[in-house]
């Protein structure tokens, strides 16, 4: 009943939130808010994302993507291009989201952003798996793993793990997974 009354909740937040982000970005885009604007698309993205309409949520992010990168905000462009690879990955185009997880990756290795950096490696990781890439998505798993420890974000780490443990059972084989 918790877990109903949880999802029921977030699709009413996400079709609300939806309801406020339109007129919001109309205000921005008068305002010539560009940087605003791109926030607010990224937002608004993730709500069409959640309720479930991954190709409206793309065009949203490809845009926020654009003001982003016309303002040279390196930060906030490798979060959109996370954001776009996942859009993606949800609708079945996991050879796009490597793409654009890759992309992303760079940028949060050039700005020095480590967590950034970690998530990358972990949604990277996702898309190689279901593109039968395990090698590789081990790999990425296990960096992200030892970067999210290094930075103490035990969520991360725990979420991290646990893929690794799902793509080690498939494999068959017995990764060393002990903390040192």
């Amino acid at each position: 009943l918790t877990l109903t009354l949880t999802l029921t909740l977030t699709l009413l937040f996400d079709f609300e939130s939806k309801r406020c982000y339109e007129p919001a970005l109309e205000i921005l885009r008068r305002a010539g808010d560009r940087r605003g604007e791109a926030v607010c698309l990224g937002n608004l993205a993730y709500a069409h994302q959640n309720l479930g309409e991954s190709r409206r949520a793309v065009e949203l992010y490809e845009r926020a993507l654009r003001l982003f990168r016309a303002a040279e905000d390196r930060c906030s462009e490798g979060v959109a291009l996370n954001n776009l690879a996942a859009a993606h990955d949800e609708l079945g185009e996991p050879r796009r989201a490597v793409a654009y997880y890759e992309e992303s990756l760079e940028i949060f290795r050039e700005a020095g952003d480590r967590r950034g950096v970690g998530r990358a490696l972990n949604n990277l990781a996702n898309a190689l798996k279901k593109l039968g890439e395990t090698r590789r998505a081990v790999a990425c798993y296990e960096e992200s793993i030892e970067i999210f420890r290094k930075t103490g974000d035990q969520s991360g780490e725990s979420k991290t793990r646990g893929n690794l443990a799902v793509v080690v059972q498939k494999m068959g084989e017995n990764l060393n997974l002990d903390e040192g």
